[in-house]
């Protein structure tokens, strides 16, 4: 346990150390660009991209550090309402500096769009709307199956797997999108 332990607090520390590295990064590229006056081009590249598996009972998230490298889970959101649930990611959005939010498009393995795709496609242009951020479809094929079977490896559970699945499902998800820029 004590090994465990240790290298929680280990890692905890790297986060820290990456994120203040990250906030390095960004105030020098900020004050490169104000000197060749390109500074809103930085900021806006730099912002964090929120990704959502957005499901029935849960969206899972996750969010990416601010040069778009790596992706960390956040807790779920359960949903109650649309209104509750967008008022709550808008919050999330503004306190992360989101710049983008990424959604996964239910696609089915032909290629085309899913069943759900219309809901998905709605929700997309309410956050739009309401939260006056940008929206772009990401496919989200077999990102679940993924999830699961690395929580199924993990040992973890029956009822935390559960519970984990959206939120994996969502870092793996952006993950795969930041890969390909």
């Amino acid at each position: 346990m004590a090994i465990r332990d240790d290298f929680e607090v280990a890692a905890q520390q790297v986060r820290t150390a990456l994120q203040r590295f990250a906030l390095v990064l960004l105030v020098v590229a900020a004050f490169a660009a104000m000197l060749i006056g390109k500074a809103d081009t930085v900021l806006v590249e730099n912002a964090r991209i929120l990704a959502l598996d957005l499901g029935k009972k849960r969206i899972g998230l996750a969010i990416s550090d601010p040069l778009r490298i790596t992706a960390q889970g956040l807790p779920n959101l359960v949903r109650t309402n649309k209104r509750a649930d967008l008022a709550a990611l808008g919050e999330l959005a503004q306190e992360r500096e989101v710049g983008l939010v990424l959604l996964g498009n239910p696609m089915n393995m032909s290629g085309r769009e899913g069943r759900q795709s219309v809901w998905v496609r709605e929700f997309a242009a309410d956050i739009e709307k309401r939260l006056g951020l940008p929206v772009r479809f990401w496919d989200e094929r077999l990102t679940s199956v993924e999830a699961g079977r690395v929580l199924r490896e993990s040992g973890i559970s029956i009822e935390k797997r559960a519970a984990a699945v959206d939120r994996l499902s969502a870092v793996i998800l952006l993950q795969s999108y930041l890969d390909s820029l």
